[in-house]
């Protein structure tokens, strides 16, 4: 009988144990298995920010050594009755970034953003004109991207995406020196639906010919998902390569910080 009892304490045991782990919700993003397999897991670290510069990031072998951030310009503009709102925003930044043997990538990043908006308003009693729509969210996002300042070595990332009523646009991103061609996708925790998270992790791929060489975690999910980033780099590239991912994903990294000003930005969130 006492054995009975005691098998029985340990199977709810078990049980106890096993189907939270079941219950789990992925974490972090999720990758391609091959570059899982090839890569490790880095960390990246904020370090300081002084003024007009960007934060010293920083995971494995590469790191920000110098910044500068230009001033945020803005313009906006309505109709006569305010039913028409338009917004633009623009900025720029640079880096560079080294990695162990003292390899140095320059970045020079601009960043562009257009907001069109319809509103409704009230003119007299039981009158209004226009209504509440978003006509246009458009984000242009550019960098280019030598080493050891060599200009001929010369790497661009394009990214854009857009949505609205007046949007034709699905958005597209790649890295590209003109003769490869690096496509960047969405990445997020939330591939398996019934394991989604409210605020999932948010990142990006980089592939080429089906094949995933990087990826980079820059939102790690939740309510201090910010201090969650991540990188993979495949363990198998040539040294000029992952100098120019990282790069690349430091700019990109930086770009989503700074226009996440809060976390309604991140309920809003869709792949593209």
């Amino acid at each position: 009988m006492k054995t009975k009892i005691i098998r029985q304490i340990l199977l709810t045991a078990l049980a106890l144990i096993t189907i939270p782990a079941l219950a789990q919700k992925q974490k972090n993003i999720v990758i391609d298995p091959g570059l899982e397999a090839n890569s490790t897991a880095l960390k990246i670290k904020m370090g300081g920010q002084a003024l007009n510069k960007i934060p010293k990031y920083e995971f494995g072998d590469y790191a920000v050594v110098e910044s500068k951030v230009g001033a945020v310009k803005s313009s906006g503009s309505s109709n006569l009755f305010d039913t028409k709102q338009q917004e633009k925003g623009k900025t720029q930044f640079s880096f560079i970034m080294t990695d162990r043997a003292e390899n140095r990538a320059t970045v020079n990043a601009r960043i562009n953003q257009e907001h069109r908006s319809s509103k409704e308003q009230k003119l007299i009693a039981f009158f209004y004109i226009g209504e509440n729509e978003v006509l246009l969210d458009k984000h242009n996002f550019s960098a280019t991207i030598f080493l050891n300042n060599d200009t001929s070595n010369l790497w661009l990332l394009f990214m854009n995406y857009e949505t609205g009523s007046q949007s034709n646009n699905t958005g597209t991103a790649f890295l590209t020196n003109g003769q490869r061609k690096i496509l960047i996708v969405s990445a997020s925790s939330n591939s398996n639906l019934k394991n989604a998270r409210k605020i999932p992790a948010l990142g990006y791929q980089f592939i080429e010919n089906k094949q995933a060489l990087s990826a980079i975690q820059y939102y790690g999910g939740g309510l201090l998902g910010l201090n969650k980033g991540l990188v993979w780099i495949d363990h198998q590239l040539d040294e000029q390569l992952k100098l120019v991912l990282s790069s690349a994903m430091t700019a990109l990294l930086h770009k989503e910080y700074s226009e996440v000003s809060d976390i309604d930005d991140l309920d809003d969130y869709e792949d593209w």
